[in-house]
């Protein structure tokens, strides 16, 4: 995996940004108002700011999003129907791009040079 820098760095840095806001900034249905939730969504979107197992933490993002989709009432119209995929949809790009050079993923597992010999005693 690699962790694209400069304009592609800086896009998937608001990429994380914007699903942690978007994650913050989605209200549970009644079953999911509790403060569990609320310190699982604070924990979530500071990790995910941060990038820090952006991949785990994105699939869990978008977890979290169709369980709190699946908990509201549907009213049905098309206009509700993008509003609902966009925060599904969202962790998903990050999760297959990748959380980019300006991450602490980036720093724990940045490119590493792998030296392969060709003779089995070594260089």
């Amino acid at each position: 995996m690699g962790f694209p820098r400069g304009v592609a760095g800086f896009a998937l840095a608001l990429l994380r940004l914007s699903v942690a806001a978007k994650l913050l900034t989605t209200g549970g249905p009644a079953a999911l108002d509790q403060p569990w939730w609320l310190v699982l969504q604070v924990t979530l979107a500071v990790m995910l700011l941060l990038g820090v197992l952006t991949p785990v933490l994105a699939l869990i993002c978008c977890g979290a999003q169709i369980a709190v989709t699946f908990a509201a009432p549907w009213t049905g119209s098309a206009e509700n129907w993008l509003t609902v995929m966009v925060p599904i949809i969202d962790p998903v790009v990050l999760l297959l791009l990748g959380p980019g050079a300006y991450s602490l993923d980036a720093r724990a597992f940045g490119r590493r040079l792998l030296v392969l010999s060709t003779s089995p005693d070594g260089p």
